[in-house]
């Protein structure tokens, strides 16, 4: 049986992937900052710092964030391959 592994993201990573993706996926949905950020009910200088990777959306709004890109969670917080 082959054994299974897991990568393990450090916390810059984890930053750095999320930030990424939002751009990507923002894009992607051909949505501004301040469209998503209406529809999050958060100010566009909060999506802004989010992409920038200067803060995070806060764990209990992370679904919400991805539901609004078209995504999941777990892909929001993966690594690009």
């Amino acid at each position: 049986m082959a054994e299974k592994t897991f990568a393990v993201q450090t916390a810059e990573e984890t930053r750095t992937a999320i930030s990424k993706n939002l751009v990507s996926l923002r894009t992607a949905n051909h949505l501004t900052q301040a469209e998503l950020a209406e529809k999050l009910g958060v100010s566009t200088v909060t999506v802004h710092n989010w992409e920038c990777g200067r803060n995070l959306p806060k764990a209990k709004r992370l679904n919400d964030v991805a539901i609004a890109l078209q995504t999941t969670a777990t892909e929001l917080l993966q690594e690009a391959s």
